[in-house]
């Protein structure tokens, strides 16, 4: 799932059950904090792309070394 999406969808389901009676101020207040859970959110997903990523390329340098003594 993209980073975007995941974003979207924390906030969409955020803003549904926050719509009770809150105060504008009251809303703001919780649209912010909404905001930087999701950014939190994204951090930690890209932290663990950028993870994926250096485990796989990695790997591929490990195939790439060892290739020439294969062959």
């Amino acid at each position: 799932m993209g980073l975007k999406r995941v974003t979207d969808k924390l906030r969409r389901l955020f803003q549904r059950k926050s719509k009770s009676l809150l105060t504008v101020e009251q809303q703001r207040y919780v649209n912010e904090e909404t905001i930087k859970e999701a950014e939190k959110e994204l951090e930690k997903l890209k932290n663990e792309e950028d993870k994926a990523r250096a485990k796989v390329i990695e790997g591929l340098n490990d195939i790439f070394n060892d290739l020439p003594h294969l062959l």
